[in-house]
């Protein structure tokens, strides 16, 4: 469970002076009735050439695909296999980030442009991912939120899968009353490392240094005023 928990909370750092505050939630988030009506959705991706034989190579490229759902249709989504040590080929049971924005402007599947459908590889209960993120909630930070579906490929039935909701702009805009800082993402690293940054025009990632020096505060009694200062510094999970 530890291995499986370390893959879990990779971390990511907002920094930007006009985000501390959450976003006020005047009405239900987008995809709320995806997360919350404890439906086991089925989404079958249809994939030609020449999208399939670069997926076939386990190439992380982004192929287009169709999906459906029921009956909702979605053409020219972009796919592309996912995943560190949970990586699976083509031709097993491949975790794969989905982005329906990614050759048609605009589209979205229940106001979602991203999500991820992760092969639980680590996880066979299916479940540390939901648990996780929602500790991360309950403690008041945001977090993405996690459900279940089963995935189809070209009529090959992959079993179960987890869904998770991209954390991109479109998250940072429904949690924080900016999306212009930079995002961090690390896969187990800590920030005394350099990082993939995710967005953000500064890439000098002087922000994790200033914030490392803080933690690095030994004298609790000085270490607490200088985390306050960092209140814009917004630390939250990541799948």
């Amino acid at each position: 469970m530890s291995k499986t928990l370390n893959f879990l909370f990779l971390l990511l750092l907002l920094i930007s002076p006009c985000i501390s505050e959450l976003a006020a939630a005047d009405k239900p988030p987008p995809a709320h009735e995806l997360f919350t009506d404890g439906k086991v959705r089925t989404f079958k991706i249809s994939v030609e050439e020449p999208g399939l034989s670069v997926l076939k190579k386990n190439d992380r490229s982004y192929v287009r695909v169709t999906i459906s759902e029921g009956t909702n249709v979605f053409k020219d989504v972009g796919i592309h296999l996912k995943g560190m040590g949970s990586f699976r080929p083509f031709n097993e049971k491949p975790s794969f980030a989905v982005k329906f924005d990614k050759y048609v402007p605009d589209q979205e599947y229940q106001s979602l442009s991203k999500f991820m459908l992760n092969n639980s590889s680590q996880d066979p209960t299916y479940l540390a991912e939901m648990m996780a993120t929602q500790m991360y909630r309950d403690a008041g930070l945001p977090a993405a939120r996690v459900t279940h579906a089963f995935v189809e490929v070209n009529g090959r039935a992959l079993g179960l899968y987890v869904l998770i909701e991209a954390m991109n702009k479109d998250f940072l805009k429904q949690h924080f009353r900016s999306a212009k800082g930079n995002l961090y993402e690390a896969y187990l690293q800590d920030i005394d490392q350099k990082l993939d940054q995710d967005s953000g025009t500064d890439t000098t990632q002087a922000d994790l240094t200033n914030l490392l020096a803080v933690a690095r505060i030994t004298n609790p009694v000085e270490r607490w005023p200088a985390l306050e200062q960092c209140s814009k510094w917004i630390v939250i999970s990541r799948i």
